[in-house]
């Protein structure tokens, strides 16, 4: 699979597959980066898609910056990339996770994806973070669960209920 490191609008990213009239933007979810792409670029380019992945604030190739990771800051960043390929593809579809679907329905709501896949999304960022704030006391800290709850729930997803990225599209 064809994979081109590339700037858009002045954002690290992953461009997998050769160019396609569809596309998926991918958009990972916290303590993530670009690269988490991957696997899942590895199926839908083999049914003709090409899929755009980007570092959000404070994470991959971006982590060291002076850019933070808030609402407003992921929305401009994923308005600037939908900005930048919209054009370039007859069909553009959305994949996000956690993090990144909660930004995304934020930056995107006035956007009319052809398929919409949201992994874990978080829909009220307020309610979760007073749940954070609760259970451990310190929010910052508080979702490093997801570290090893992300791989268990890879293992999960693929085996127990029967669905793995080659037949995700019996479920979109």
């Amino acid at each position: 699979m064809e994979t081109i490191r590339t700037n858009i609008a002045g954002i690290p990213a992953l461009v997998y597959g050769t160019h396609a009239e569809k596309a998926f933007l991918y958009v990972h979810g916290r303590y993530s980066r670009k690269e988490e792409a991957e696997h899942f670029a590895r199926v839908v380019t083999a049914k003709g898609y090409q899929v755009i992945s980007f570092d959000l604030p404070e994470h991959g190739e971006r982590a060291g910056e002076a850019y933070p990771c808030t609402v407003q800051n992921g929305v401009r960043d994923l308005s600037a990339i939908y900005d930048a390929v919209t054009n370039a593809h007859r069909s553009l579809s959305l994949y996000a996770c956690s993090l990144g679907a909660y930004f995304s329905l934020a930056a995107y709501g006035d956007v009319a994806f052809a398929r919409c896949l949201f992994v874990s999304p978080i829909l009220d960022m307020e309610r979760k973070n007073d749940l954070d704030s609760e259970t451990s006391g310190d929010v910052e800290k508080s979702c490093g669960w997801c570290k090893g709850r992300r791989r268990r729930g890879r293992r999960y997803f693929g085996r127990k209920k029967g669905v793995s990225w080659n037949n995700i599209f019996e479920y979109a």
